[in-house]
């Protein structure tokens, strides 16, 4: 993530926009794998300015918005996330992207299950189960049914019976499909619902299921979850010491995770301070080069009025020299003729005396 960081820097301060765009995506999900959902947030949003108005970015531009939602769901801000969503859902269905829109179907309804408004989740958890199975696509047919399982294993419309249901329907297309999350997040639903309907061996061979799923691929912040319905069946069970010792562990994570979180908070600090620092020094040196840039403008400008007023004087000075030269050839010229002309005249009166002479 550091490094990506350093890159988007790089990438602005030398003017390559597209560039910083695509590694802030990077950057997003290096931050979300990691479980720093701020930091993928910034990302995101960042990325968001530099492609909202370009026309050629629609597809790049929606998923960003569906991103977002998804990192404001992971960090349990529903309501945040619903109209990240929505705005996400309006430009794939003006793009008429079918597969944009079933994402983003699954997302919303997600959404609207953890904002505890469960007609209008199990309303967009029933669309989304239908444009998957019109489409064919195996894992968003599992989401819809986990969602749909999700709304019935809510207090607020807790119904088992049809929570098991869903929840059936989508494990037995598990099978099928390669995402292991999906598998964990049935497990989780499925293990709230045997605690509801007080089958708690069940429960726990769900929760330890979904537990070594989650940790397999390292997403331990789903563990907590699991970890929690496993130490309240063993609980029930009269499993005590067990009980106890998955509650310490499940404490254990929530520290790791809040260190975690404030290590990446110091990190983006840090990041952000140094990244300040950088600007101040690029600032202060263009200012630098913005005064020398204009010291040497002042010289060439001297420089070249000097060189353009000798230039005009030696033009006026040849101009003058070529005026003075051909006055003088005229005037050469003109006592040339005058010269002529005058012995011509004493030639003629010469002759004009000796025949006068002669004829007396």
């Amino acid at each position: 993530a550091w490094y990506f960081k350093k890159a988007v820097a790089v990438a602005e301060e030398n003017g390559f926009p597209d560039l910083a765009s695509r590694t802030l995506t990077n950057l997003a999900a290096v931050e979300f794998s990691s479980g720093n959902y701020e930091g993928a947030l910034t990302a995101f949003m960042a990325r968001l300015k530099f492609i909202q108005d370009d026309p050629k970015q629609v597809k790049s531009y929606s998923a960003a918005l569906h991103n977002i939602s998804v990192v404001y769901t992971r960090m349990g801000l529903d309501s945040l996330s619903i109209v990240y969503v929505k705005k996400a859902l309006e430009v794939k269905i003006q793009d008429k992207d079918s597969l944009g829109i079933l994402s983003s179907l699954g997302g919303l309804s997600a959404s609207y299950i953890g904002y505890q408004k469960l007609d209008s989740g199990l309303f967009y958890s029933k669309k989304h189960l239908n444009l998957a199975r019109k489409l064919n696509v195996l894992d968003d047919q599992i989401k819809a049914y986990n969602n749909l399982s999700s709304v019935y294993v809510n207090e607020a419309r807790l119904n088992p019976d049809s929570a098991r249901y869903y929840l059936e329907k989508g494990m037995s297309l598990l099978n099928e499909s390669t995402n292991t999350s999906l598998k964990g997040s049935l497990l989780t639903n499925l293990s709230k619902v045997y605690i509801d309907l007080e089958e708690h061996n069940e429960a726990v061979k769900a929760s330890m299921e979904a537990i070594e799923i989650y940790e397999s691929i390292g997403q331990i912040r789903e563990v907590t979850n699991a970890k929690d319905n496993l130490a309240y069946s063993l609980s029930k069970l009269g499993r005590f010491k067990e009980a106890f010792k998955h509650q310490k562990d499940l404490q254990s994570l929530k520290d790791s995770i809040f260190n975690e979180d404030k290590a990446n908070a110091i990190t983006e600090l840090e990041i952000a301070y140094e990244t300040d620092q950088k600007n101040q020094q690029i600032a202060l040196q263009e200012s630098q080069l913005e005064t020398s840039a204009a010291i040497i403008s002042r010289q060439a400008l001297v420089r070249n009025v000097a060189i353009g007023g000798a230039i005009v004087l030696a033009l006026v000075a040849f101009v003058i020299y070529r005026i003075k030269t051909q006055s003088n050839q005229q005037i050469s010229t003109k006592n040339e003729e005058l010269g002529k002309a005058l012995t011509e005249r004493e030639s003629l009166l010469k002759e004009i005396h000796h025949r006068v002479k002669n004829n007396l």
